[in-house]
């Protein structure tokens, strides 16, 4: 008798322990590094509700974080990624009951729901569209992240690539090195309209118009007169002008009197962060924009985060253009050398969609993110701007404004080359924010922006409507 009681006993203490473990799994927050019991419970959940199709491994990775940021948008939850104690309990308690929708399955073709990285639950019809934009593009890779007044509704990723996968993204990289050197203007250190040779300690002239200084303001609104066929970007400058020289200068414009994109307008972005602020531009960068906003985001990949996920500049057929491992080899002169680093800023950025977002929405709120301020409000609203002392641009201040689409006007930047492009853009009338990246295909441009964007932001509305059930009028 006492040995059948102190066996129900012991039976009960192991069960009252199994509660307790289950309970405790319940209540402890749980994000990307966890490892262990409570995380195969939160896997399983999420698989039996279908927005978990990976490992029961107990390893909180990427796509166990997906598929908590699919649970939490589709359930009204902070869509963080993060399963604390609101998102779980209200996750074991549908599990129990056996009462969360579960969502329709995937087709071949690329869509929200990636079976790497786990299911990102959106309106079936919001999933055909961005099938048939992939398509259309005949894209190797992609993603999208759209935002309205600083919360994400919606992520879309295919071809292995996902929202915090690093890409070399070209031209976006004048409008991030802008803002980076915007914030020596509102430090009372870049005076717009000043000879940007009084900066450099070298001069920096077309040889047509010796008389004509050549300012920030022109480098910014692409009116500097620097010439769209230049190439060398650490050019001898006692030999500009000279005959069989790289032509750096369009001699038959005077600076500030046309508008012509030029490539090198970027490169003397770097040049003057470096000259005025004694630092290199990755370190200046990364202390005044990069690291208070939390971005993922270096000059070289040599810099990213051990472990930061990065995708090769592919051609427009998916090879590879310019491999990551090979920019990760190469030497990188990070020290305050304007006449030497001025090629990094033309293009050579890596960052990631997400980040990309997190910028934007910091430009949308008047150079705020999270109570971290970067720019001052007017400054924001200068780069928007029109502005003086120059010819008509497309651009206020390194940012391009885009009117024909509906609701408003989009501000921010692109960036093509080889198969890949890139954008960013934010619509104040909305509080809406797009990044787009698109990888490994003969992109077309429709008023010179690439034709999946085109479409994008045609049927935003729509895609808000679909996604959050409102849209914001004019």
């Amino acid at each position: 008798m006492l040995k059948r009681l102190t066996a129900f006993l012991l039976v009960l203490v192991l069960l009252v322990s199994c509660m307790q473990i289950v309970q405790a799994e319940k209540v402890q927050t749980l994000k990307k590094g966890s490892r262990g019991a409570a995380v195969k419970t939160l896997q399983t959940a999420l698989k039996d509700l279908g927005f978990y199709n990976g490992k029961i491994d107990g390893v909180f990775g990427k796509g166990t974080r997906n598929a908590v940021k699919a649970y939490q948008r589709k359930n009204g939850l902070k869509a963080d990624g993060v399963a604390g104690p609101k998102t779980l309990g209200k996750l074991y308690a549908k599990a129990d009951d056996d009462t969360a929708e579960t969502p329709s399955s995937g087709s071949d073709l690329p869509t929200a729901a990636d079976p790497a990285t786990g299911l990102v639950i959106l309106p079936d019809e919001v999933n055909s569209f961005l099938q048939s934009v992939q398509r259309n593009s005949g894209a190797a890779c992609g993603t999208l992240v759209l935002s309205k007044e600083g919360k994400t509704f919606l992520t879309w990723s295919f071809g292995g690539v996902d929202e915090d996968t690093c890409f070399r993204i070209a031209s976006i990289t004048k409008w991030v090195t802008a803002i980076g050197l915007m914030t020596l203007f509102d430090q009372g250190k870049l005076d717009l309209d000043k000879d940007i040779s009084s900066y450099l300690g070298f001069k920096v002239r077309n040889p047509a118009f010796p008389d004509t200084p050549i300012t920030a303001r022109m480098l910014l609104t692409h009116t500097s007169s620097l010439s769209a066929d230049a190439s060398n970007y650490h050019p001898d400058w006692g030999r500009i002008g000279k005959k069989g020289y790289d032509p750096i200068f369009d001699e038959s414009v005077e600076p500030g009197t046309v508008y012509m994109y030029a490539d090198y307008n970027g490169a003397l972005f770097g040049c003057l962060i470096e000259a005025i602020s004694g630092k290199s531009v990755q370190n200046y960068l990364n202390q005044k924009v990069f690291k208070p906003l939390g971005l993922t985001a270096a000059y070289s990949p040599k810099f990213l985060p051990s472990g930061t996920k990065t995708k090769d500049l592919l051609k427009t057929n998916g090879k590879v253009q310019i491999s990551v491992q090979k920019d990760r080899n190469r030497t990188y002169n990070n020290k305050a050398d304007p006449k030497g680093n001025n090629g990094y800023t033309v293009g050579k950025l890596y960052i990631n969609a997400e980040s990309l977002t997190k910028l934007a929405q910091m430009m949308l709120n008047g150079g705020t993110l999270n109570g971290v301020r970067i720019l001052k409000e007017e400054t924001v609203r200068l780069m928007e701007a029109d502005q003086p002392l120059t010819a008509e641009s497309r651009y206020g201040l390194s940012t391009v404004r885009l009117t024909g689409f509906d609701r408003g006007t989009w501000y921010g930047h692109q960036g093509r080359y080889s198969g890949l492009s890139s954008n960013i853009y934010y619509q104040r009338e909305t509080g809406i924010t797009m990044a787009l990246i698109m990888n490994g295909y003969d992109w077309k441009l429709i008023d010179n922006v690439v034709q999946p964007a085109v479409s994008i932001l045609t049927n935003m509305e729509k895609l808000e409507t679909l996604c959050i059930g409102k849209t914001t009028g004019n």
